[in-house]
């Protein structure tokens, strides 16, 4: 096989590979000025976002590619430079150049994104401005270096004419070489061996053209991940803030479960659960469209229910369609997907924006890993002492705790207090505190005195008091005649002339007084905390 070195090639149009470079930079330019067009156009205007779309028409994939096309000529440039020991400073910087522009490039699209929904500081805009300022000067000096050289003119300042004649194209730049690649097919013990041998030699005679094919394969797919990856597919991992066109999001905390916050099973056997504790702040729109939020399990797509809004109370509020706050509000995305999924790899998709062409529309999502939180366990019965602290072992409540000092049952109770007419005349006072009179059954009064301390972690105002707990989470079992009763709401009685911190009054049946036994029970999914009140 008879090859030649490309060397005398590639210095024969050395001129062409500038030319090239040229235009692809002349193209960068442009598409920098542009940028630093509108951010100087924003901050004159003294506008406080960004119109919608900016990006879409300061932005496209070829901005993103050709940097790294730029780069790979370069190297090549770079290649016959050395070989011929001349100066490569210009190349070096120009890849630096480039690698910039893809940084600054990345940052401005991700800036100017935010700017169409958010409210931006005067300090970041001007850092914008400033970046695309710097990448844009730096650009055209470049280009007009480049174009001299593409032009060959001879100026002492570049004296690139004189480069070029001191490359000197030789004989060993254009020689012939040739590889002898006839196999022994008859004695095939040594035909490996030879094989080898002379894919060996292939290798050091082309070695110049495997580097450039494999340099180049290496950079085709590292712009493919890139692209993917942080332009048409951003990649995010829980507790992340993301920015979409719907407002900022962030998913804290993922679950699967097949019950409610009670314990009790409320799908079918072989279904779950799929919760998300996500939030939402600036939004671009009033509420959330359930379209736009996937859930991705293998191929398949599961999007927001709203059946189960008052059963996951312990994990915070379902969202259903309820009109978006501006500061950052927190809600629960209710997904049911099949029992059989929940060992699989799960991702959160957001439908940012859609890539429309003649023939079919793509969507652009962001996506975000999900690592969620198995709920579902064995049932345990704790039995507490009053005045004792335990922590809640909830899973969805953190390191919360809990204790319950006293709990007294009663008629009515007698509170003595201070009755003030002014802040130094103050007499002492009765206050006498009794149940309504409001059904057909009599009642009685159970006095709660305790107090929670909520994992600092944990935002879920349903239950960040000691009162909540008990309306959603509490009970009282009692035992009359070796029968169970059970009352499993609360109503709470509150003393118009008096204040009590972390002292609760709840009224129940009056019958309770004589029962048997009678147990307060707090009981949070499969955790059941038991007081005993009579035994």
């Amino acid at each position: 096989m008879i090859l030649r070195k490309p060397y005398a090639f590639l210095i024969k149009h050395f001129k062409l590979i500038h030319a090239i470079l040229t235009v692809l930079m002349g193209y960068l330019v442009y598409k920098s000025y542009k940028i630093y067009t509108f951010y100087t156009a924003f901050i004159n205007t003294g506008e406080k976002k960004a119109p919608l779309n900016s990006t879409d028409e300061l932005f496209n994939i070829y901005m993103f590619g050709l940097p790294f096309l730029i780069i790979l000529i370069l190297i090549v440039a770079l290649v016959i430079l050395i070989r011929k020991k001349k100066q490569v400073l210009f190349y070096f910087i120009n890849i630096i150049i480039s690698i910039a522009t893809i940084i600054i490039y990345n940052y401005l699209y991700s800036a100017i994104l935010y700017m169409e929904t958010n409210m931006m500081s005067a300090q970041e805009v001007n850092l914008g401005k400033d970046l695309s300022f710097i990448i844009l000067l730096s650009e055209m000096v470049s280009i007009v270096i480049m174009f001299i050289r593409a032009a060959g003119l001879d100026l002492k300042k570049f004296d690139f004419g004189k480069d070029l004649l001191d490359l000197e194209i030789n004989e060993e730049d254009n020689e012939e070489f040739e590889v002898d690649i006839n196999v022994d097919t008859s004695i095939l013990r040594r035909g490996y061996k030879k094989n080898l041998r002379y894919l060996r030699y292939f290798y050091k005679e082309n070695e110049f053209f495997i580097k450039l094919g494999g340099l180049i394969l290496t950079f085709i797919i590292l712009f493919i991940v890139y692209i993917n990856y942080s332009i048409y597919m951003q990649h995010y991992n829980q507790n992340e803030y993301f920015l979409t066109s719907g407002g900022t999001y962030n998913i804290y905390n993922t679950y699967v479960t097949s019950k409610d916050s009670k314990g009790n099973v409320v799908v079918d056997e072989d279904e779950k659960l799929m919760v998300m504790d996500i939030s939402v702040t600036a939004p671009t729109t009033k509420s959330i469209n359930f379209a736009r939020t996937e859930l991705h399990i293998g191929k398949t797509k599961y999007y927001p229910i709203s059946d189960y809004a008052n059963k996951l109370l312990d994990l915070g509020e379902t969202y259903r369609h309820q009109e978006l706050a501006v500061e950052e509000t927190r809600y629960l995305l209710v997904y049911k997907i099949p029992a059989s999924s929940i060992k699989e790899t799960m991702y959160f998709k957001y439908i940012n924006d859609f890539n429309i062409s003649p023939n079919k529309i793509t969507p652009n999502y962001i996506k975000v890993a999900l690592s969620p939180i198995y709920l579902d366990g064995e049932s345990s019965l704790l039995d507490v002492t009053l005045g004792e602290e335990i922590s809640l072992k909830e899973k969805t409540l953190g390191q919360s705790t809990m204790s319950i000092n006293a709990i007294t049952l009663a008629n009515d109770f007698k509170v003595n207090y201070k009755y003030c007419m002014t802040r130094k005349d103050c007499i002492d006072s009765v206050f006498y505190i009794k149940p309504k009179l409001d059904t057909n059954y009599d009642k009685a009064l159970m006095k709660i005195e305790g107090s929670i301390k909520m994992d600092k972690t944990i935002n879920n105002t349903r239950i960040n008091n000691l009162n909540n707990l008990i309306k959603y989470f509490g009970k009282l079992v009692y035992y009359k005649d070796n029968v169970k009763y059970t009352i499993n709401s609360f109503t709470r009685v509150r003393p118009a002339k008096l204040e009590e911190d972390n002292v609760y009054y709840l009224e129940i049946k009056r019958e309770v007084l004589k029962s048997d036994r009678a147990y307060f029970i707090i009981k949070l999914r499969e955790n059941e905390f038991r007081y005993t009140l009579k035994d």
